[in-house]
């Protein structure tokens, strides 16, 4: 295979969640004395999400997740030369099949991983799915004001990574002139959407499909599994640099890596995954609002 630039930066990113993870559960094993994992409720000092409730089999369960999310994504795409992998990663031909195929996929795996985790505990209190800090509007308006702190925080980044010039040697290295080519899957396939149903389907998928399957998935069973096993600081870095490599862009791994920091701490500092939803809906939800805008004419494209 010719080598391909933005694939070995994907594939690193996994390593170094890996590598996160076996150092974390090394530092762990080497100190049996060390902090014991938290009981079932509400833990010490803002750290909420619960890590007691995980056994060896679960690491079992978390390993298939990684392949299905990370390695087999990777696998596919070292069989395709670099040119048709950049043509197929253009998000042309999307279409209702493969936007419905993968919508149950995600809903099936996150079944898979509430019916592991079931038998143990009820979703309900595994979740924190009653969490409610006061009156309900109180709870929107605060899970509103995180999801605009985390977008605003994770823009401000991606600035900083410009600043730095790291986004200019990044496009060198993938050999890409125009920022705009660089962009998220997901934004391609709304700008070449065929049809009204295909775009809706998108919308969809975007806002409520991603964020309920993927921090579920993400933030409330591979996060503790990792915490449980490697730590607390090392379960964070091992699901956020996951979370960011199986987006397959090169160019958004860091800044979603960041985003997912942000999303693993409102879920520790909150105890309800509702909190990492509502903020990953509101984040996907401005750039498909900005995607509806230039489909519907109120903001001009961006000059290329």
């Amino acid at each position: 295979m010719p080598f391909d630039f933005e694939f070995w930066m994907i594939a690193g990113c996994l390593g170094l969640s890996l590598l996160a993870f076996g150092l974390g559960a090394a530092v762990r094993a080497g100190h049996p004395g060390g902090p014991p994992a938290l009981p079932l409720g509400p833990g010490l000092g803002g750290w909420r999400v619960a890590e007691g409730l995980y056994l060896p089999l679960d690491l079992g369960v978390a390993a298939l997740l990684v392949g299905f999310y990370a390695v087999l994504p990777l696998l596919a795409r070292s069989s395709v030369p670099v040119d048709a992998a950049e043509v197929e990663a253009s998000g042309g031909g999307i279409g209702m099949v493969a936007l419905l195929l993968n919508a149950v996929a995600q809903f099936f795996m996150m079944a898979l991983v509430i019916g592991v985790v079931a038998v143990r505990r009820h979703p309900v209190d595994w979740l924190g799915l009653r969490w409610r800090p006061g009156p309900w509007i109180l709870t929107v308006v605060l899970v509103v004001a995180g999801g605009l702190v985390a977008t605003i925080a994770t823009g401000m980044f991606a600035l900083s990574l410009e600043a730095t010039g790291y986004q200019k040697w990044l496009l060198g290295e993938l050999g890409i002139e125009d920022q705009a080519e660089a962009m998220q899957d997901v934004v391609k396939a709304f700008e070449e959407a065929a049809g009204p149903g295909v775009f809706a389907m998108l919308c969809l998928t975007a806002v409520v499909v991603a964020p309920i399957t993927e921090e579920v998935i993400f933030r409330g069973y591979l996060y503790p599994v990792a915490k449980r096993f490697a730590g607390r600081w090392a379960g964070i870095a091992f699901s956020s640099l996951l979370f960011a490599m199986v987006h397959q862009n090169a160019m958004a791994l860091l800044p979603l890596a960041f985003l997912a920091v942000l999303l693993a701490l409102s879920y520790e500092f909150t105890g309800s995954i509702w909190a990492p939803i509502g903020i990953h809906m509101f984040f996907n939800g401005t750039t498909v609002f900005y995607q509806i805008a230039l489909r519907m004419q109120w903001v001009e494209p961006p000059a290329t």
